[in-house]
């Protein structure tokens, strides 16, 4: 039987962050103590061993797996993440009892901050674009869908994202333009970009949901053509830098001073597409 049961709250004093309404249940034996909390249907359980004046403290959560909301499993890693990683924290109960304590770091740390970094950009994408993922889990951390929400995060925080590509972007079709052609091989204006505009919607798919970006704009510093085929064939652009810089219609696409169109291509394929 419990010794004793009801709510508390967690604050982590060096990070302005509080939990409250967890429930609790306290049980106690001689030379050691065990703490139940639950939040958002997940169980944590922290061990007190007692021994000659040293005091030995552990946790483990229960149900790791257990799907939830994304907001509400950030915050549960984060709580994860700052118990592992040593950081002091006071515990208030609902009857007025007041402890703090810190757990030794634990390798684990890392991991817990990982998913907590993820499913907290997970949470701002579902706010910034009006979209709901439904019930995740970590087991639908995995890197493909990680470099997918840093690609929508870059896009809502910068309007864009940028990749070092140092196999260029590869075009299937070049437009047969001889302007095209001279403007990059011929006089062209060293430490201009190269914009290139898709004349075709461009979507991810991110969990269950596919998210409409518009039309896609490419930039490419200083670009250098590489050309396999005759005018209007396979070619390959590579930017100075190595860089490649991808905007979305729905972000807001970039509008360069005193440019002009060679040509809106839907001929682009890129070695790592969003």
């Amino acid at each position: 039987m419990p010794k004793a049961k009801g709510r508390c709250s967690i604050d982590f004093l060096t990070e302005d962050f509080e939990v409250e309404n967890i429930r609790y249940e306290h049980f106690s034996a001689l030379g050691k103590a065990r703490i139940k909390a639950s939040l958002y249907g997940f169980a944590l359980q922290i061990d007190v061993g007692f021994n000659d004046g040293d005091v030995k403290m552990d946790f483990r959560i229960e149900d790791h797996t257990l799907k939830n909301s994304a907001k509400r499993i950030s915050k549960i890693q984060r709580i994860l993440f700052l118990l592992a990683n040593g950081s002091r924290f006071r515990i208030e109960t609902d009857s007025d009892k007041v402890s703090e304590h810190e757990f030794p770091q634990q390798a684990v740390a890392q991991k817990f901050w990982q998913y907590y970094d993820f499913f907290s950009q997970v949470a701002s994408i579902e706010k910034a674009l009006r979209i709901d993922f439904g019930p995740l889990s970590v087991n639908d951390f995995d890197e493909e869908a990680l470099l997918t929400v840093k690609k929508i995060t870059s896009l809502i925080r910068n309007k864009y994202y940028a990749i070092k590509d140092v196999e260029g972007l590869i075009m299937e079709k070049m437009p047969a333009s001889e302007k095209l052609y001279k403007a990059i091989w011929g006089n062209k204006i060293k430490g201009a970009y190269l914009f290139l505009t898709s004349d075709h919607r461009k979507s991810v798919q991110l969990f269950d949901k596919v998210i409409d970006l518009g039309y896609e704009q490419i930039a490419l510093f200083d670009p250098i053509l590489e050309a396999i085929e005759p005018f209007g064939g396979k070619a390959t652009l590579f930017a100075k830098d190595d860089i490649i810089i991808y905007r979305y219609q729905q972000f807001g696409h970039y509008k360069p001073t005193g440019a002009f169109t060679l040509w809106s291509a839907n001929s682009a394929r890129k070695n790592r597409s969003i």
